[in-house]
């Protein structure tokens, strides 16, 4: 992100929400699934979670390092959009995660969400949105 503004907001929702909820994996999944039911479909083999916790990890360093401007997330977050692409995941689907960490993210800060950090959220969800695979 270009705004050094903008990249506080987003480490600070995710310093706030993770000692509000140390594991908001399952509010996220929770989320997703209701935002695309079918993609809980994606995770029937995985029982112990150990693939969502993945995924969620790797969802979270990309956005934080999008945030950052770092080049290295940027091209994993391409690899991993064409990589989904594998279990049928449309481009424009992908997203659905990130849009479903910042609904968990919103709801846990509660009233110390600010129009400040919505627009934060909105811009790097921009930003990651047009990180494409060539």
């Amino acid at each position: 992100m270009s705004n050094m503004a903008e990249t506080g907001l987003i480490i600070e929702t995710l310093e706030r929400a993770g000692t509000l909820c140390p594991d908001p994996g399952p509010r996220i999944y929770k989320r997703l699934f209701e935002l695309r039911p079918e993609f809980a479909d994606l995770f029937v083999m995985d029982a112990g979670g150990e693939v969502r916790a993945t995924m969620l990890e790797t969802s979270l360093t990309c956005l934080i390092g999008i945030a950052e401007g770092d080049e290295t997330q940027a091209m994993q977050l391409a690899a991993n959009r064409s990589h989904h692409e594998g279990y049928g995941i449309a481009e424009d689907e992908f997203d659905i995660m990130f849009t479903a960490m910042r609904d968990v993210f919103r709801d846990l800060l509660g009233v110390a969400w600010t129009e400040a950090h919505e627009e934060a959220w909105h811009a790097l969800l921009g930003e990651a949105a047009e990180v494409r695979h060539s």
